[in-house]
């Protein structure tokens, strides 16, 4: 009888063997193809279904990850006016409401001052962690830390600068 040795343990093993009868590897190259597919075929079906399904799975729950760009009315700043504080510092005092149905948290309300020559001077803004109802009012208080040196606080601009779904949280 004719052996070979068996790639694995390394014992001798018949010529026609298709597996070591010492470690139970298969031997043939035939069937250890087959062994690979049998691991692979399903892994491959569950690539393929992950990226065939990953995108409408995104899509179906976007919901949960609204960004407020995509609502940019859904915080109107209701009012709002200069003034200085106590130490004599310039900041703006406003009032924001949510007109949305969605509950936005860490609002950031921005403003900017300019010169005369439109040209900004200075930038600062509010920003809160609590949660803004659909309907809510807040009150909200921008403190520049120091006015610029020689800049002119001429006029300035509010607007809402950003904030957070916190149906998600």
């Amino acid at each position: 009888m004719q052996a070979r040795t068996c790639p694995f343990c390394k014992q001798d093993i018949p010529l026609d063997a298709v597996k070591c009868h010492y470690c139970r590897e298969w031997v043939n190259r035939r069937y250890q193809f087959k062994r690979i597919l049998i691991w692979a075929a399903p892994a491959l079906v569950v690539w393929v279904g992950m990226m065939v399904f990953f995108p409408y799975l995104m899509e179906r729950f976007a919901f949960l990850e609204r960004e407020y760009w995509q609502y940019p009315e859904a915080i109107r700043i209701v009012s709002h006016h200069p003034s200085y504080d106590e130490e004599g510092r310039p900041c703006v005092l406003g009032t924001i409401k949510n007109v949305s149905a969605i509950p936005w948290r860490s609002v950031t309300v921005q403003a900017d001052y300019f010169d005369r020559s439109n040209n900004l001077v200075d930038s600062d803004n509010a920003y809160s962690l609590e949660t803004l109802a659909p309907g809510q009012e807040r009150n909200f208080k921008i403190v520049f830390g120091k006015k610029q040196r020689g800049a002119e606080y001429h006029h300035y601009r509010v607007h809402i600068a950003g904030a957070e779904d916190a149906s998600r949280f």
